[in-house]
This record gives C-alpha cells, structure tokens and sequence, in this order.
C-alpha cells in the first residue's frame, strides 16, 4: 500500500494489482513490483501516474506484468489474475463493485458485496 501511495493510484483496483504483484513477485529484484514500476514507466515515458492518469499507467502495468508472467513456466498459470484485473480495467471496475464474477482456470466464482 506504500507504493500506491507513494505512486499516487488511490482506486480499490490499482492496489489490488499492487498487492498481489507484491505478493508473487517481490519487492525488488527483476521482475519485481518496483521493477515493473519502472518498466511501466519507460513504456508510457514517464516518471508518475499523476502525468498519464491512474487508468492509463495501471493498464501499462498490467501489460508489463502480463508479458513478464507469459515468459515464464512456473508464472504462466498467474496470468488469469492478471486477465481478470484487465476485465475489470475494461469495464471501469476501478472501485471493485461487486459482484464481480472471476474465471480462473477450473471454475469460475462469483464476490458479492454486502449492501
């Protein structure tokens, strides 16, 4: 959450690819969240989201963790998260409003809101 604060991306979406970019990947290293931070920034030719809109940098993001986990055997099964984060960005589900309906590889689940 330091990061997409420091980063500036304050939607419910962009933390959570945050968080579980973190979470697999690592903090630093190649491949790691703060490396595809950078890799996300020299695709777009920026320094911040602020400059490109949060939208805008988190679907490069996405793209550069898509492409980094496409070139892996182990990472390769990961790619559904990533596809479901990229529906979401498709629809506009920057706050996760629910329900939001998931398809991982086996079966697909459903996440409700509470009202």
């Amino acid at each position: 959450m330091e990061h997409a604060s420091g980063l500036g991306l304050a939607t419910a979406l962009s933390q959570a690819v945050l968080y579980g970019t973190i979470i697999q990947h690592g903090e630093e290293g190649k491949t790691s969240l703060t490396d595809l931070i950078a890799r996300t920034h020299r695709a777009l030719g920026v320094g911040s989201p602020v400059e490109v809109g949060e939208e805008g940098w988190l679907r490069q993001f996405v793209a550069q963790r898509y492409a980094v986990l496409d070139g892996t055997d182990v990472e390769h099964e990961s790619r559904g998260q990533v596809e479901q984060f990229r529906e979401l960005l498709d629809h506009g589900n920057l706050y996760l409003q629910g329900p939001i309906t998931t398809v991982p590889t086996v079966t697909g689940y459903t996440v409700y809101t509470l009202p």
